[in-house]
């Protein structure tokens, strides 16, 4: 038995009365039709040209480095001697001409 049980009728009565005039809570008419409704409904993102902007100046920086660190490579490497012909000695103890 719990604690509420185990009280006297007479302590219990101004509980009972506090509860008489209670109802079951009932939902509007309608309001399931209403929430499917609201949940079908599309709905339009608008993203701010701020966030725009940010995004395609973050995209020319980036495209700006590869364009830079390709340039680079490619301007290096007809100057530089390749790594195998630095490891193993010049080219021209194999028979080879570059």
């Amino acid at each position: 038995m719990n604690n509420f049980e185990q009280q006297p009728a007479d302590e219990l009565q101004p509980y009972l009365q506090s509860i008489k005039g209670m109802q079951r809570a009932k939902a509007p008419e309608g309001i399931f039709g209403r929430v499917m409704g609201e949940m079908n409904r599309p709905v339009a993102r608008i993203v701010p040209i701020s966030r725009l902007s940010l995004v395609a100046a973050c995209l020319v920086v980036l495209i700006g480095l590869n364009v830079a660190v390709l340039a680079s490579k490619f301007s290096n490497t007809s100057d530089s001697i390749s790594p195998a012909v630095e490891y193993y000695g010049t080219s021209a103890e194999y028979g080879y001409s570059y």
